[in-house]
């Protein structure tokens, strides 16, 4: 007797098909026959079932399986920086359209940076997790005039900075790079590798934008984790100078409540409609439980880089009770003279609000309507924030195709770190053609959740990190809910 496995499960019994091979009439004989080649049939049927179903759990489970990042380091060290390199076939593949359908991988992150998988350019990361950990911000460093003229000299500047927060190089998470052309732009990335300790690899996105000194070639702002704990949101200067004399150096800011506002623009005659974005922005804020001195990092977009002193007189103003957090300045292509956009970090009073504890919750206020591509603001309640780098398309195309190919590779960064596209808190979308920034606003709407959307800044800029690519997108989100 043969076996084979019914639809319950159940092993049940087959005849041979030579069974009834002496029945006493050829009738009966026939009959059997028959009811044998029936039952091989059905045998047959059944083991290519089985086999099907099999098949279809194991590429179902396939992206469960293989490229899950290690969370944490070998040693359990929590407060050194691990790396987990993947290569592209083994991290998690999700595609655009299963978005939110499918739950990433639940990682139990211990407390320090990760670094997974490559990013874009040498020396990058495709993403950096930071769990437990207060993250530091500073403000827009120049090359020429905080880096003495070179490269060298502008991470040393930075490096100072960090160092009289706390932390250090090692703890870089993320680098942004405003270069006054493509070729300064690829040059200054390009050093990356040799300017940076090793194992010390930050997202990075980059942009080309005018700079208000002629002279200046490159600027950087960066953002680091700091080993130890911070109660308060702290702002400072090295050396210590007056409040409002310029931006912070830094500003340091306590683990898992963090608020992203989305860029404001404001349009009008400069002063008036920078004024009136701070002023929307504090007012946002403070919505959210938030004063001006829990703002941690300002960021202008500005039609013109001239008017860079007009918007700095209006910041000013609007902090005149205390220090300034760090500012950084980008010249965007836009009808409105200015954007800013803010992140700020609620106080310890204003953590049970009453508005539930989920990792990240979408806010925006009464007298607004909701948009599908992006909240108002994104509030955080989690120990940890993963960074995307700022994806460029791998291969040359139209907007369109140059965008789907920029989601999917945030779609698989964020799959690998335990996250998804339903939990961005904020995003970046740098586009350099109006074909790219067409397709951006209609391809939003299809992989985006219009209930989940994460707070955002959208700007066309003079260009991006590689030539011949129309569209940047970068990402801070929390891990998909347990």
């Amino acid at each position: 007797m043969r076996c084979w496995i019914a639809p319950s499960g159940r092993a049940m019994s087959c005849p041979n098909r030579f069974e009834g091979r002496h029945a006493t009439s050829a009738s009966d004989g026939a009959k059997q026959r028959r009811r044998n080649r029936f039952e091989v049939r059905k045998e047959r049927l059944s083991g290519m079932r089985n086999h099907f179903i099999l098949g279809l759990a194991a590429g179902l489970m396939l992206p469960f399986l293989v490229g899950c990042p290690q969370a944490g380091n070998s040693t359990g060290e929590g407060d050194q920086t691990s790396t987990a390199s993947a290569s592209p076939d083994q991290s998690p593949k999700s595609a655009p359209e299963a978005t939110g359908t499918v739950r990433p991988v639940k990682i139990e992150w211990q407390a320090g940076v990760h670094r997974l998988g490559a990013g874009p350019v040498p020396g990058t990361s495709s993403v950096v997790v930071v769990h437990e950990r207060p993250l530091l911000f500073t403000r827009e460093l120049s090359q020429q005039v905080e880096g003495g003229g070179s490269a060298e000299g502008l991470i040393a500047k930075l490096a100072s900075i960090l160092e009289a927060g706390g932390t250090d190089l090692s703890q870089l998470v993320r680098l942004n790079v405003y270069g006054v052309s493509q070729e300064e732009v690829e040059t200054f990335v390009s050093q990356l590798p040799k300017l940076l300790p090793d194992g010390c690899a930050p997202v990075v996105t980059a942009v080309v934008t005018p700079h208000p000194d002629p002279m200046e070639k490159v600027a950087i702002d960066a953002i680091a984790a700091v080993v130890g704990e911070a109660d308060a949101v702290t702002v400072k200067s090295i050396p210590p100078r007056p409040d409002h004399v310029g931006p912070a150096d830094y500003s340091l800011a306590p683990t898992g409540r963090l608020v992203f506002l989305s860029g404001r623009p404001e349009k009008g005659e400069m002063a008036e409609a920078v004024q009136a974005s701070i002023q929307g922005q504090l007012a946002l804020a403070a919505e959210l439980g938030c004063q001006p001195a829990d703002i941690v990092q300002i960021r202008v977009f500005l039609a013109k880089m001239e008017d860079v002193p007009t918007a700095f007189e209006a910041i000013r103003a609007a902090f005149s009770e205390g220090p300034i957090p760090p500012v950084s300045f980008a010249v965007w292509i836009a009808s409105a003279p200015v954007e800013i956009e803010m992140i700020a970090c609620r106080p310890q009073a204003a953590d049970n609000d009453g508005e539930g504890t989920e990792p990240v919750r979408f806010y925006n206020s009464p007298d607004v309507k909701p948009s599908p591509n992006f909240s108002r603001a994104a509030v955080v309640n989690s120990p940890t924030l993963i960074f995307t780098a700022g994806f460029l398309a791998r291969e040359d195309g139209d907007g369109t195709r140059q965008t789907r190919d920029v989601f999917s590779q945030l779609t698989e960064a964020l799959g690998s770190a335990g996250s998804d596209l339903r939990h961005g808190a904020k995003a970046h979308y740098f586009v350099s053609d109006d074909d790219a920034s067409k397709a951006l606003d209609v391809l939003r709407k299809e992989y985006l959740d219009p209930a989940r959307p994460p707070a955002a800044s959208k700007a066309m800029v003079h260009g991006l990190g590689r030539s011949g690519r129309g569209v940047c997108i970068d990402w801070i989100a929390v891990p998909a809910d347990p």
